[in-house]
């Protein structure tokens, strides 16, 4: 399943940027070798120079591999490499090079379950926001709603999500071609073996909650209910995603 468009331009457009800044200061470093090669009594690859433009440049790139690369060893990899890579010349250049490949592969959708990875920083945002809108609410003024919502929307693309990787995949649309509900997602995936009733009936429950949070049913569940539905999808998706 593709990224979001608007998490791959991202994506493309951090890859292009550090690319090209990389080349820029590959070219910075080189004319400075220049002034600076008569200083020192080693190669002039070895030479260090433009530390801070480096160390910006470098530590965007750690950024970007570390938000694309969860649990990715081809990207971890380049990772582990760029921090331990000093401020010279011929490794920044190693650097350039492998951020060049590393871009041609994910434009090639040859990095794996790369999408898996993105969805999941994405998902525990979502979920992260979630537990800020309780934290910050104040009680019995239904400040809990939101959260709710916003939990419930986090367990229906996830449905959604499982549906799709089934063997064969389980169509997330009925007969009509709309958007199945989440009580048929959560039957259809029970029907397909990966869990159980009990699973099931929890699922429910929390399809219930936040459909009470998004009809304005705010007196059908409480702040605790919403509290124990962040933490239980958030421990299904651990457990399914």
């Amino acid at each position: 399943m593709p990224l979001p468009p608007n998490i791959d331009n991202k994506i493309r457009a951090s890859f292009e940027k550090l690319i090209k800044e990389g080349e820029e200061l590959l070219v910075r470093m080189s004319q400075a070798h220049l002034t600076e090669v008569k200083r020192w009594d080693i190669p002039p690859e070895k030479i260090p120079v433009l530390p801070a433009p480096y160390s910006e440049w470098q530590t965007k790139v750690k950024s970007l591999l570390n938000y694309i690369g969860r649990d990715n060893p081809t990207v971890q990899g380049a990772l582990e490499q760029v921090i331990h890579t000093p401020n010279e010349f011929e490794p920044a250049a190693k650097i350039l090079g492998t951020l060049k490949g590393l871009y041609e592969a994910y434009q090639s959708e040859m990095l794996g379950n790369l999408v898996e990875y993105v969805e999941a920083e994405v998902v525990s945002d979502y979920l992260t926001q979630a537990q800020q809108l309780l934290a910050e609410g104040h009680a019995g003024k239904h400040d809990y709603v939101p959260a709710a919502v916003l939990t419930g929307a986090v367990l229906e693309d996830a449905l959604r999500r499982l549906c799709q990787r089934q063997a064969p995949p389980i169509s997330v649309f009925d007969a009509q071609g709309k958007p199945k509900k989440m009580s048929v997602m959560i039957e259809d995936l029970k029907k397909s073996g990966l869990y159980n009733e009990n699973k099931a009936k929890q699922l429910r429950s929390w399809a219930g909650t936040r459909n009470h949070a998004a009809h304005g049913e705010f007196t059908e569940f409480k702040r605790a209910e919403v509290e124990a539905m962040i933490t239980g999808v958030e421990n299904f998706l651990a457990d399914y995603l």
